[in-house]
C-alpha cells in the first residue's frame, strides 16, 4: 500500500465494533482488534463478521493458552492475522506465550512486558530478550523465587 505501516491496532473504542468494520472496509492498512477481544466469542464474531483484518490476543485476557489456540485456529481458518500480545504480566505468562510463538505460525508477537519491566516477578528463568529477540532455553524453564 506504500504506507510502510503493517497494521493498525484497535484505533477506536473497544465497544465500537461498527466503527472497526467501517475502518476495516476503507483503510488501506489492516485493522486488528485488541481491546475488543476479551473472549473466544468476541473473536468469533469480529472475525466471522469481517469486522477486522485480525486480532491481537493476550493470554491473560482471553483465558490462557487453550483459548488462544482456539482463537488462532479460527482466525487462520478465515485467513485473518493473529498477533500474540501481552499486558503487564509475569514471566510465567510470557514464557507460555513465547513457547506458543515458537511452535505456531503466529503473524506478529508483542511480548514486551515481564523481563523488561516486571520487577517483582514470582518466577525466574523462562523467556529472555537478547538483542531484541525472544529466547527460551528450554520449554517452560521456570523456577519459583
Amino acid at each position: 500500500d506504500g504506507t510502510g505501516v503493517s497494521l493498525i491496532e484497535q484505533p477506536i473504542r473497544a465497544e465500537d465494533w461498527e466503527g472497526l468494520k467501517r475502518l476495516h472496509k476503507t483503510s488501506p492498512v489492516p485493522i486488528i482488534a485488541d481491546e475488543s477481544v476479551v473472549s473466544f466469542e468476541d473473536a468469533r464474531e469480529l472475525l466471522s463478521g469481517d469486522y477486522v483484518s485480525g486480532v491481537n490476543v493476550k493470554l491473560m485476557k482471553c483465558g490462557g493458552p487453550t483459548n488462544f489456540i482456539k482463537i488462532f485456529d479460527l482466525a487462520k481458518s478465515l485467513h485473518k492475522t493473529v498477533m500474540l500480545g501481552c499486558m503487564y504480566e509475569s514471566n510465567i505468562s510470557l514464557t507460555t506465550g513465547a513457547n506458543l510463538a515458537l511452535g505456531m505460525p503466529i503473524d506478529y508477537v508483542d511480548l514486551d512486558s515481564g523481563p523488561l519491566d516486571f520487577h517483582d516477578d514470582p518466577a525466574v528463568g523462562g523467556m529472555e530478550v537478547r538483542g531484541g529477540e525472544i529466547t527460551v532455553e528450554r520449554p517452560l524453564d521456570l523456577k519459583p523465587r
